[in-house]
């Protein structure tokens, strides 16, 4: 059984227009998140861990300046505040070991998306409304792991990630995806007891999924796929 204490830095930049010009308005906040983890050796062979991630709040508060329309030469406070709330999360993970040189791994998770979509912000004491359009969303993943030699380790793998959106209709600009599906491979070799190398190809399809706002950069995003490679190299001291 583990534990961590982890130190977050959240930021938040807000432009207005004032008089026709661009004014950035900025805040930053350090919170505490925390982490807890269990392994178990449930049989010789089989091996079941749980990590729960903690949700993390932000609070945001800025100073802002405004001119009434008819007295443009008279300035007042206008306080601006935002509670956003980083999403907790929790993940079941399960490896058996067929043989000695074959093992099967999967893990099922959780994250309270939902949460994060909806932040809760307050100007000059008044809340304003603000519709949610995330869900929570669930992880599924399994994986193959073959050792044909001590040294090397191959592994191949599927997993899949459930929207965030109640609406694919619907989504942000800063972050058009939907359900997700990854298929990887790679590999590991064990150069000495203490370095190894590795590499990995994986591929990415998301969910088709459309912005409407803000309306000049309305459009949709027809069967997304990325591909990623990477290559990797580890020394322990």
């Amino acid at each position: 059984m583990g534990g961590s204490v982890n130190v977050n830095y959240g930021f938040l930049s807000l432009t207005r227009n004032v008089d026709d010009n661009d004014v950035k308005e900025k805040d930053n906040d350090w919170v505490m998140s925390y982490r807890l983890g269990l392994l178990m050796a449930l049989t010789d062979q089989t091996r079941a861990g749980i990590t729960w991630n903690s949700k993390a709040d932000y609070d945001f508060n800025i100073d802002a300046k405004a001119r009434f329309p008819n007295l443009p030469n008279v300035e007042y406070e206008l306080p601006i505040s935002a509670q956003v709330r980083a999403p907790q999360q929790i993940m079941f993970s399960l490896v058996h070991d067929i043989s000695q040189t074959w093992s099967i791994m999967g893990d099922l998770g959780w994250q309270d998306w939902s949460q994060f979509g909806s932040p809760q912000i307050t100007v000059a004491g008044q809340q304003t409304a603000h519709k949610n359009r995330l869900k929570d969303s669930w992880h599924a993943a399994l994986g193959l792991q073959y050792r044909p030699t001590e040294q090397w380790r191959i592994n191949a793998g599927v997993a899949f990630d459930s929207t965030v959106y109640e609406s694919q209709n619907d989504v942000a600009l800063s972050l058009p995806t939907g359900d997700e599906w990854r298929f990887a491979t790679g590999a590991q070799y064990q150069i000495t007891p203490q370095s190894n190398i590795g590499f990995a190809l994986s591929y990415l399809h998301m969910q088709s999924s459309r912005v409407q706002s803000p309306e000049y950069l309305r459009g949709s995003y027809d069967d997304p796929h990325l591909w990623f490679a990477s290559v990797n190299y580890s020394y322990q001291f």
